[in-house]
């Protein structure tokens, strides 16, 4: 078989992933903090020892580390959650629909604004218009670190000092980027991730 859709799915995981799963899967497959019996007591250890090395990874606290069922699941999570009406948000055409749809879903129902800017023709999009489309009611910048269309990379460490010198937050899409880029919870306020891509973890985290 040929496999060509790594992006959407890494086929071939590293081979301590495929036994560290089988061994989760087959001993200690119980609900963590919902029983006090050894199975279960054993998986909150291993839930909280993955959340622990997540966190660690990306540079957060642990606290601040949240298992979803997915990125897009995670992004809405966010973007459902944070924006008043009349918030302006400022985003970019290499957006994934589980960024797009859900601020198009926003402005029509909780009348949230947002601005889209466009690459220009080196595929770059300059820091400068995100500072010509700043508003006094932009709240939040959104981004994916890099684009899975044509692997376009945000220079993040200038937006996040854009953002920071702002008051604004920065909303990551990771979904690409996690694993590959390094990737840092000291420049960005939300990173949404894929378990199953760059990770190399299963679908479904």
């Amino acid at each position: 078989m040929i496999y060509l859709d790594n992006a959407a799915t890494t086929l071939i995981k590293p081979e301590a992933v495929y036994r560290r799963s089988n061994e989760v899967l087959r001993y200690f497959s119980a609900n963590a903090g919902r029983g006090g019996h050894a199975a279960s007591l054993k998986a909150g250890e291993l839930l909280f020892d993955a959340r622990q090395r997540a966190a660690e990874f990306f540079g957060a606290p642990n606290e601040r580390c949240v298992f979803t069922f997915g990125c897009t699941d995670a992004l809405n999570l966010v973007l459902r959650g944070l924006f008043a009406p009349g918030d302006h948000v400022l985003t970019t055409a290499y957006e994934h629909n589980a960024v797009l749809r859900p601020l198009a879903w926003l402005k029509k129902t909780e009348g949230l604004d947002y601005t889209v800017l466009f690459p220009h023709a080196d595929g770059v999009i300059p820091l400068d218009d995100f500072v010509s489309a700043l508003r006094e009611s932009t709240r939040a910048v959104i981004v994916n670190p890099v684009s899975n269309v044509t692997g376009h990379v945000q220079d993040l460490t200038a937006i996040g000092a854009f953002c920071k010198e702002n008051g604004l937050l920065l909303i990551a899409d990771g979904a690409q980027a996690a694993g590959h880029l390094p990737l840092s919870m000291q420049t960005i306020d939300y990173l949404c991730c894929a378990g199953h891509k760059g990770l190399y973890g299963p679908q479904g985290i």
